[in-house]
């Protein structure tokens, strides 16, 4: 059960953000990246980590998240909110 409630959120946004047409496509990619990324992100965050300081890594990372927000919030828009007209 917990493993389903995991994976829900990506294919909602799938849903969402894509037609019928490239939906599959949209669904597999939001599956795969992650799981990538997660295997390489610790060897990259462990070297900078050694490369630069540990405290240093938490400001990057506090400055990628923001920017990750700021980006969704500003740039992205509610599929739900576009009239069609606008498509």
């Amino acid at each position: 059960m917990r493993i389903a409630i995991i994976l829900i959120p990506p294919n909602t946004n799938a849903y969402e953000f894509t037609n019928a047409d490239n939906r599959a496509a949209y669904i597999a990619m939001g599956n795969s990246i992650p799981g990538i990324a997660g295997s390489i992100a610790p060897l990259i965050g462990g070297w900078l980590a050694g490369a630069i300081s540990y405290q240093a890594m938490f400001i990057i990372a506090a400055v990628i998240g923001t920017a990750s927000w700021a980006l969704l919030r500003f740039a992205v828009r509610e599929p739900r909110k576009i009239s069609l007209a606008s498509i």
